[in-house]
C-alpha cells in the first residue's frame, strides 16, 4: 500500500492519463475506430431500413440491438483497459497486445459479467421486495435509486480486482471485497471527482454539437454519433483505468500478494 492523499492519486491519474494520450496516440486511436464501428455498425442498419425522413434518433431506436456488437465492446474494452492498468502500473509499452497470461483477458471480461450479474439480481431482489412489501410500483423512483446504489456499491468494493487481474492475480473475489472494505467513499469519491470533469466535457459538446447534426443524413448523423461515443468511450476508459490503477497502489494488500508482476518499485509477491 502506497501512503498517497486523495490530491495526489487524482493528480497521478490525471497525469498518467496525459502520458498515456501522448505517447501512444496510434494505439488508442485503433481501439477509438474499432469501438465507433460497433457503435455504428447496427444502427446503420437500422437506418438504411427507416423511413428517408427519420432522423438518428429514430433509426437508433429502430435498431434492434445486436448482442454480437455488445459482446465485442466488452472484449475491446477489457483489453484497452488492461493495457492501460499495465501501462501505469509496470511501465509497459503498447507491445505486446495481449498479456503473456493468456487467462487475464477473459477474467477481466467476466468480473464485468460478475457485476452486471449481482446488480440485476439486487435490482430484482429490490423491486419485487418494493412491489410485495411496500406496495410500490415495480420501477419506482424509491427502487430504481436503491437498484442504481447496490450496483454502485457492488462495483466500487470490486473495483481493485481490475487492475489485480491485469497484473496476473486469480479471480478473487473475496480479497478484492476485504480490501475494499474501509475505502469505499474514498474509491467512489475518487472516480466520481477524478471523472466528473469528462462528464461534463461530454454532455457540453453534445449539447454544441446536436443543431449541427439535424440537417444530416440519417446514416452521417449515426456516423458522426459513433465517431463521438467511440471517442469518449475511449477517453473515459482510458481515465478510469488509470485512476484504478493508482486506487490499487494506494488500497490493495490481499490482492498484491496474488498477482504475478508486481507494479514498479514494489517487492515481490512472497
Amino acid at each position: 500500500m502506497r501512503q498517497m492523499s486523495f490530491g495526489e492519486c487524482a493528480g497521478k491519474s490525471w497525469l498518467s492519463t496525459w502520458q498515456i494520450v501522448t505517447t501512444m496516440p496510434f494505439f488508442l486511436l485503433s481501439f477509438m475506430a474499432a469501438l465507433a464501428c460497433t457503435f455504428a455498425f447496427p444502427d446503420i442498419l437500422a437506418a438504411a431500413a427507416a423511413p428517408p425522413d427519420a432522423g438518428a434518433h429514430e433509426a437508433i431506436r429502430a435498431a434492434p440491438g445486436s448482442s454480437l456488437m455488445n459482446l465485442a465492446r466488452v472484449f475491446i474494452g477489457a483489453l484497452l483497459s488492461i493495457k492501460i492498468h499495465r501501462a501505469v502500473l509496470l511501465g509497459e509499452g503498447e507491445k505486446p497486445l495481449f498479456p503473456a497470461q493468456s487467462r487475464v483477458v477473459p477474467r477481466y471480461a467476466g468480473l464485468y459479467l460478475v457485476i452486471g450479474v449481482a446488480t440485476l439480481l439486487l435490482a430484482i431482489a429490490i423491486m419485487l421486495a418494493g412491489k410485495f412489501v411496500f406496495n410500490l410500483p415495480i420501477a419506482s423512483a424509491v427502487t430504481l435509486l436503491l437498484s442504481f446504489a447496490a450496483g454502485l456499491f457492488i462495483a466500487v468494493r470490486l473495483s481493485l480486482l481490475f487492475p489485480a487481474l491485469s497484473l496476473g492475480s486469480r479471480f478473487a473475489l473475496k480479497a478484492a471485497w476485504r480490501d475494499s472494505r474501509t475505502h469505499f467513499w474514498q474509491i467512489a469519491g475518487m472516480m466520481f471527482v477524478v471523472s466528473a470533469p469528462l462528464m461534463l466535457i461530454g454532455i457540453a459538446v453534445a449539447l454544441v454539437l446536436k443543431p449541427l447534426l439535424e440537417g444530416l443524413h440519417p446514416v452521417q448523423q449515426i456516423m458522426l454519433i459513433a465517431a463521438g461515443q467511440a471517442f469518449l468511450s475511449t477517453l473515459f476508459s482510458v481515465l478510469s483505468a488509470a485512476t484504478l490503477s493508482w486506487l490499487y497502489a494506494r488500497f490493495a494488500c490481499e490482492l498484491r500478494t496474488l498477482v504475478s508482476e508486481q507494479p514498479i518499485g514494489e517487492p515481490a509477491a512472497p
